[in-house]
């Protein structure tokens, strides 16, 4: 993989990554921060991604560039949601069921408390109480 500056990228345990320079000196020229507890904390790794040299795999190591995670990747079963179809209609209030893989309706949804009934949207995002869509 070929770490850039200015790119995203995510470790092994899955925290985000941002890299500052890969210009640095000796074994350590990859230079950036991880996210973590609320804020960004600086940290170096090999020219591979590896967080130690020594050790062959690291929670640590760069492993992949960055993706954000779905708006809905922590939903809970049952959890209301805004749904909507596409980027012209109106959100609706639904029931969280699961999300798919794929592009076609990646969000499966209820109207009502039986979630086997369930039908399939383009887009979702957490309900927050007060809030509009």
């Amino acid at each position: 993989m070929n770490i850039e500056p200015g790119k995203f990228y995510r470790t092994r345990d899955g925290r985000k990554v941002r890299i500052y320079a890969t210009d640095g000196q000796l074994d350590e020229p990859i230079h950036g921060a991880c996210f973590a507890h609320g804020g960004w904390s600086a940290y170096v790794w090999c020219p591979n991604g590896q967080a130690f040299e020594d050790e062959l795999e690291h929670p640590a190591d760069i492993i992949a560039e960055w993706t954000e995670p779905h708006p809905l990747a922590n939903a809970k079963r049952g959890d209301p949601i805004w749904v909507r179809d596409g980027d012209c209609g109106g959100w609706s209030l639904r029931l969280f069921a699961r999300l798919e893989k794929g592009d076609r309706y990646p969000v499966i949804a209820s109207d009502c408390s039986d979630l086997s009934v369930s039908a399939g949207w383009f887009y979702g995002k957490p309900y927050i109480p007060g809030e509009a869509p």
